[in-house]
């Protein structure tokens, strides 16, 4: 579960988030529905190729995570939350 406030930290490679199409983003997935919610580029600390740090939003229920960058390709690695 994702603690509302905190940040979460993504490791991986071909993590930045760039471009202009409108789909590129960090979504969490609530996983009854299946509907995103895309995290606001406000909320975005770190859009490094190798490190996100975002602020968790209050979510409130399961999720799931979807990093989606210009070519449509994510990598996890590591997912941390921390203060």
């Amino acid at each position: 579960m994702f603690a509302p406030n905190r940040k979460l930290r993504i490791s991986g490679s071909k993590l930045k988030i760039a471009g202009d199409d409108e789909a590129n983003g960090v979504y969490f997935i609530h996983q009854p529905s299946q509907e995103r919610i895309r995290v606001e580029d406000s909320d975005m600390v770190t859009n490094h190729p190798s490190k996100l740090i975002i602020l968790i939003p209050n979510l409130g229920e399961t999720v799931s995570i979807l990093i989606v960058v210009l070519i449509l390709f994510y990598h996890l690695i590591f997912l941390n939350d921390f203060d």
